[in-house]
């Protein structure tokens, strides 16, 4: 079976491929960081439509402090 996918679908495919892994990523992330994870993972996945802006969100996220010992595992 032959399939024919453009360029356009290919981004786009790999585009779909990268939203939950992202997601999960700053997900991760965001529990030590924030005391919202659940919205860092829908702001990192939304932002993996625009992957610029996603590698942007995720190194900011990443360089910013961690939250005291306390906060983070409730």
């Amino acid at each position: 079976m032959n399939i024919n996918a453009t360029l356009i679908g290919q981004v786009f495919f790999i585009i779909l491929l990268l939203i939950p892994v992202f997601s999960f990523i700053c997900y991760k992330v965001g529990k030590k960081k924030t005391t919202n994870p659940k919205m860092v993972g829908f702001v990192g996945a939304a932002l993996s439509l625009f992957p610029p802006l996603n590698f942007v969100f995720l190194a900011v996220l990443v360089l910013k402090s961690d939250l005291p010992i306390a906060l983070s595992e409730s």
